[in-house]
């Protein structure tokens, strides 16, 4: 390839840094810890009004290395590309993620696309080695739904 060629090429860079060191970071050890971690990350008014899709990264200790919003849809649905799950999972380094999303609706229990869209992650994940460990359905007020306490995971 000539030399003029690489000009008009772009250079692709991944970034990760970490704010605060691994020493006070939060273990996760169940979806209570988790749910109560997301609803501080949840606006209060956002929870209620339209769904969002957050990611919990973790290293090998179960320590969080960050959360990051992957999406915000509408009332009843948000659409997630599965690719930038582990695009966000890779650039940190994440060994394992907890997926976490809202129901405005106040409904607990999981639709057919919420399973469906986990196991497709979590399929995904196996072939990176990056494991879905839950996926978590918060609500504004009544409380969480977690796929593994209910043996779906």
């Amino acid at each position: 390839m000539k030399k003029n060629n690489l000009e008009k090429i772009s250079e692709i860079s991944l970034h990760y840094t970490p704010k605060y060191s691994m020493d006070g970071t939060t273990k996760i050890a169940g979806s209570r810890q988790v749910y109560e971690l997301m609803k501080q990350a949840y606006d209060e008014n956002c929870i209620s009004h339209h769904e969002q899709f957050w990611i919990v990264l973790l290293n090998t200790a179960n320590k969080v290395l960050g959360i990051s919003r992957i999406g915000q849809g509408c009332i009843n649905s948000v659409a997630v590309d599965v690719r930038i799950i582990f695009q966000y999972a890779l650039k940190a380094n994440g060994i394992g993620g907890i997926l976490v999303h809202n129901h405005p609706s106040k409904e607990l229990t999981p639709s057919s696309d919420d399973k469906d869209f986990t196991r497709r992650v979590t399929e995904s994940g196996r072939l990176l080695n990056i494991k879905i460990l839950d996926h978590i359905i918060v609500t504004p007020s009544n409380g969480y739904f977690s796929f593994c306490d209910e043996g779906m995971l």
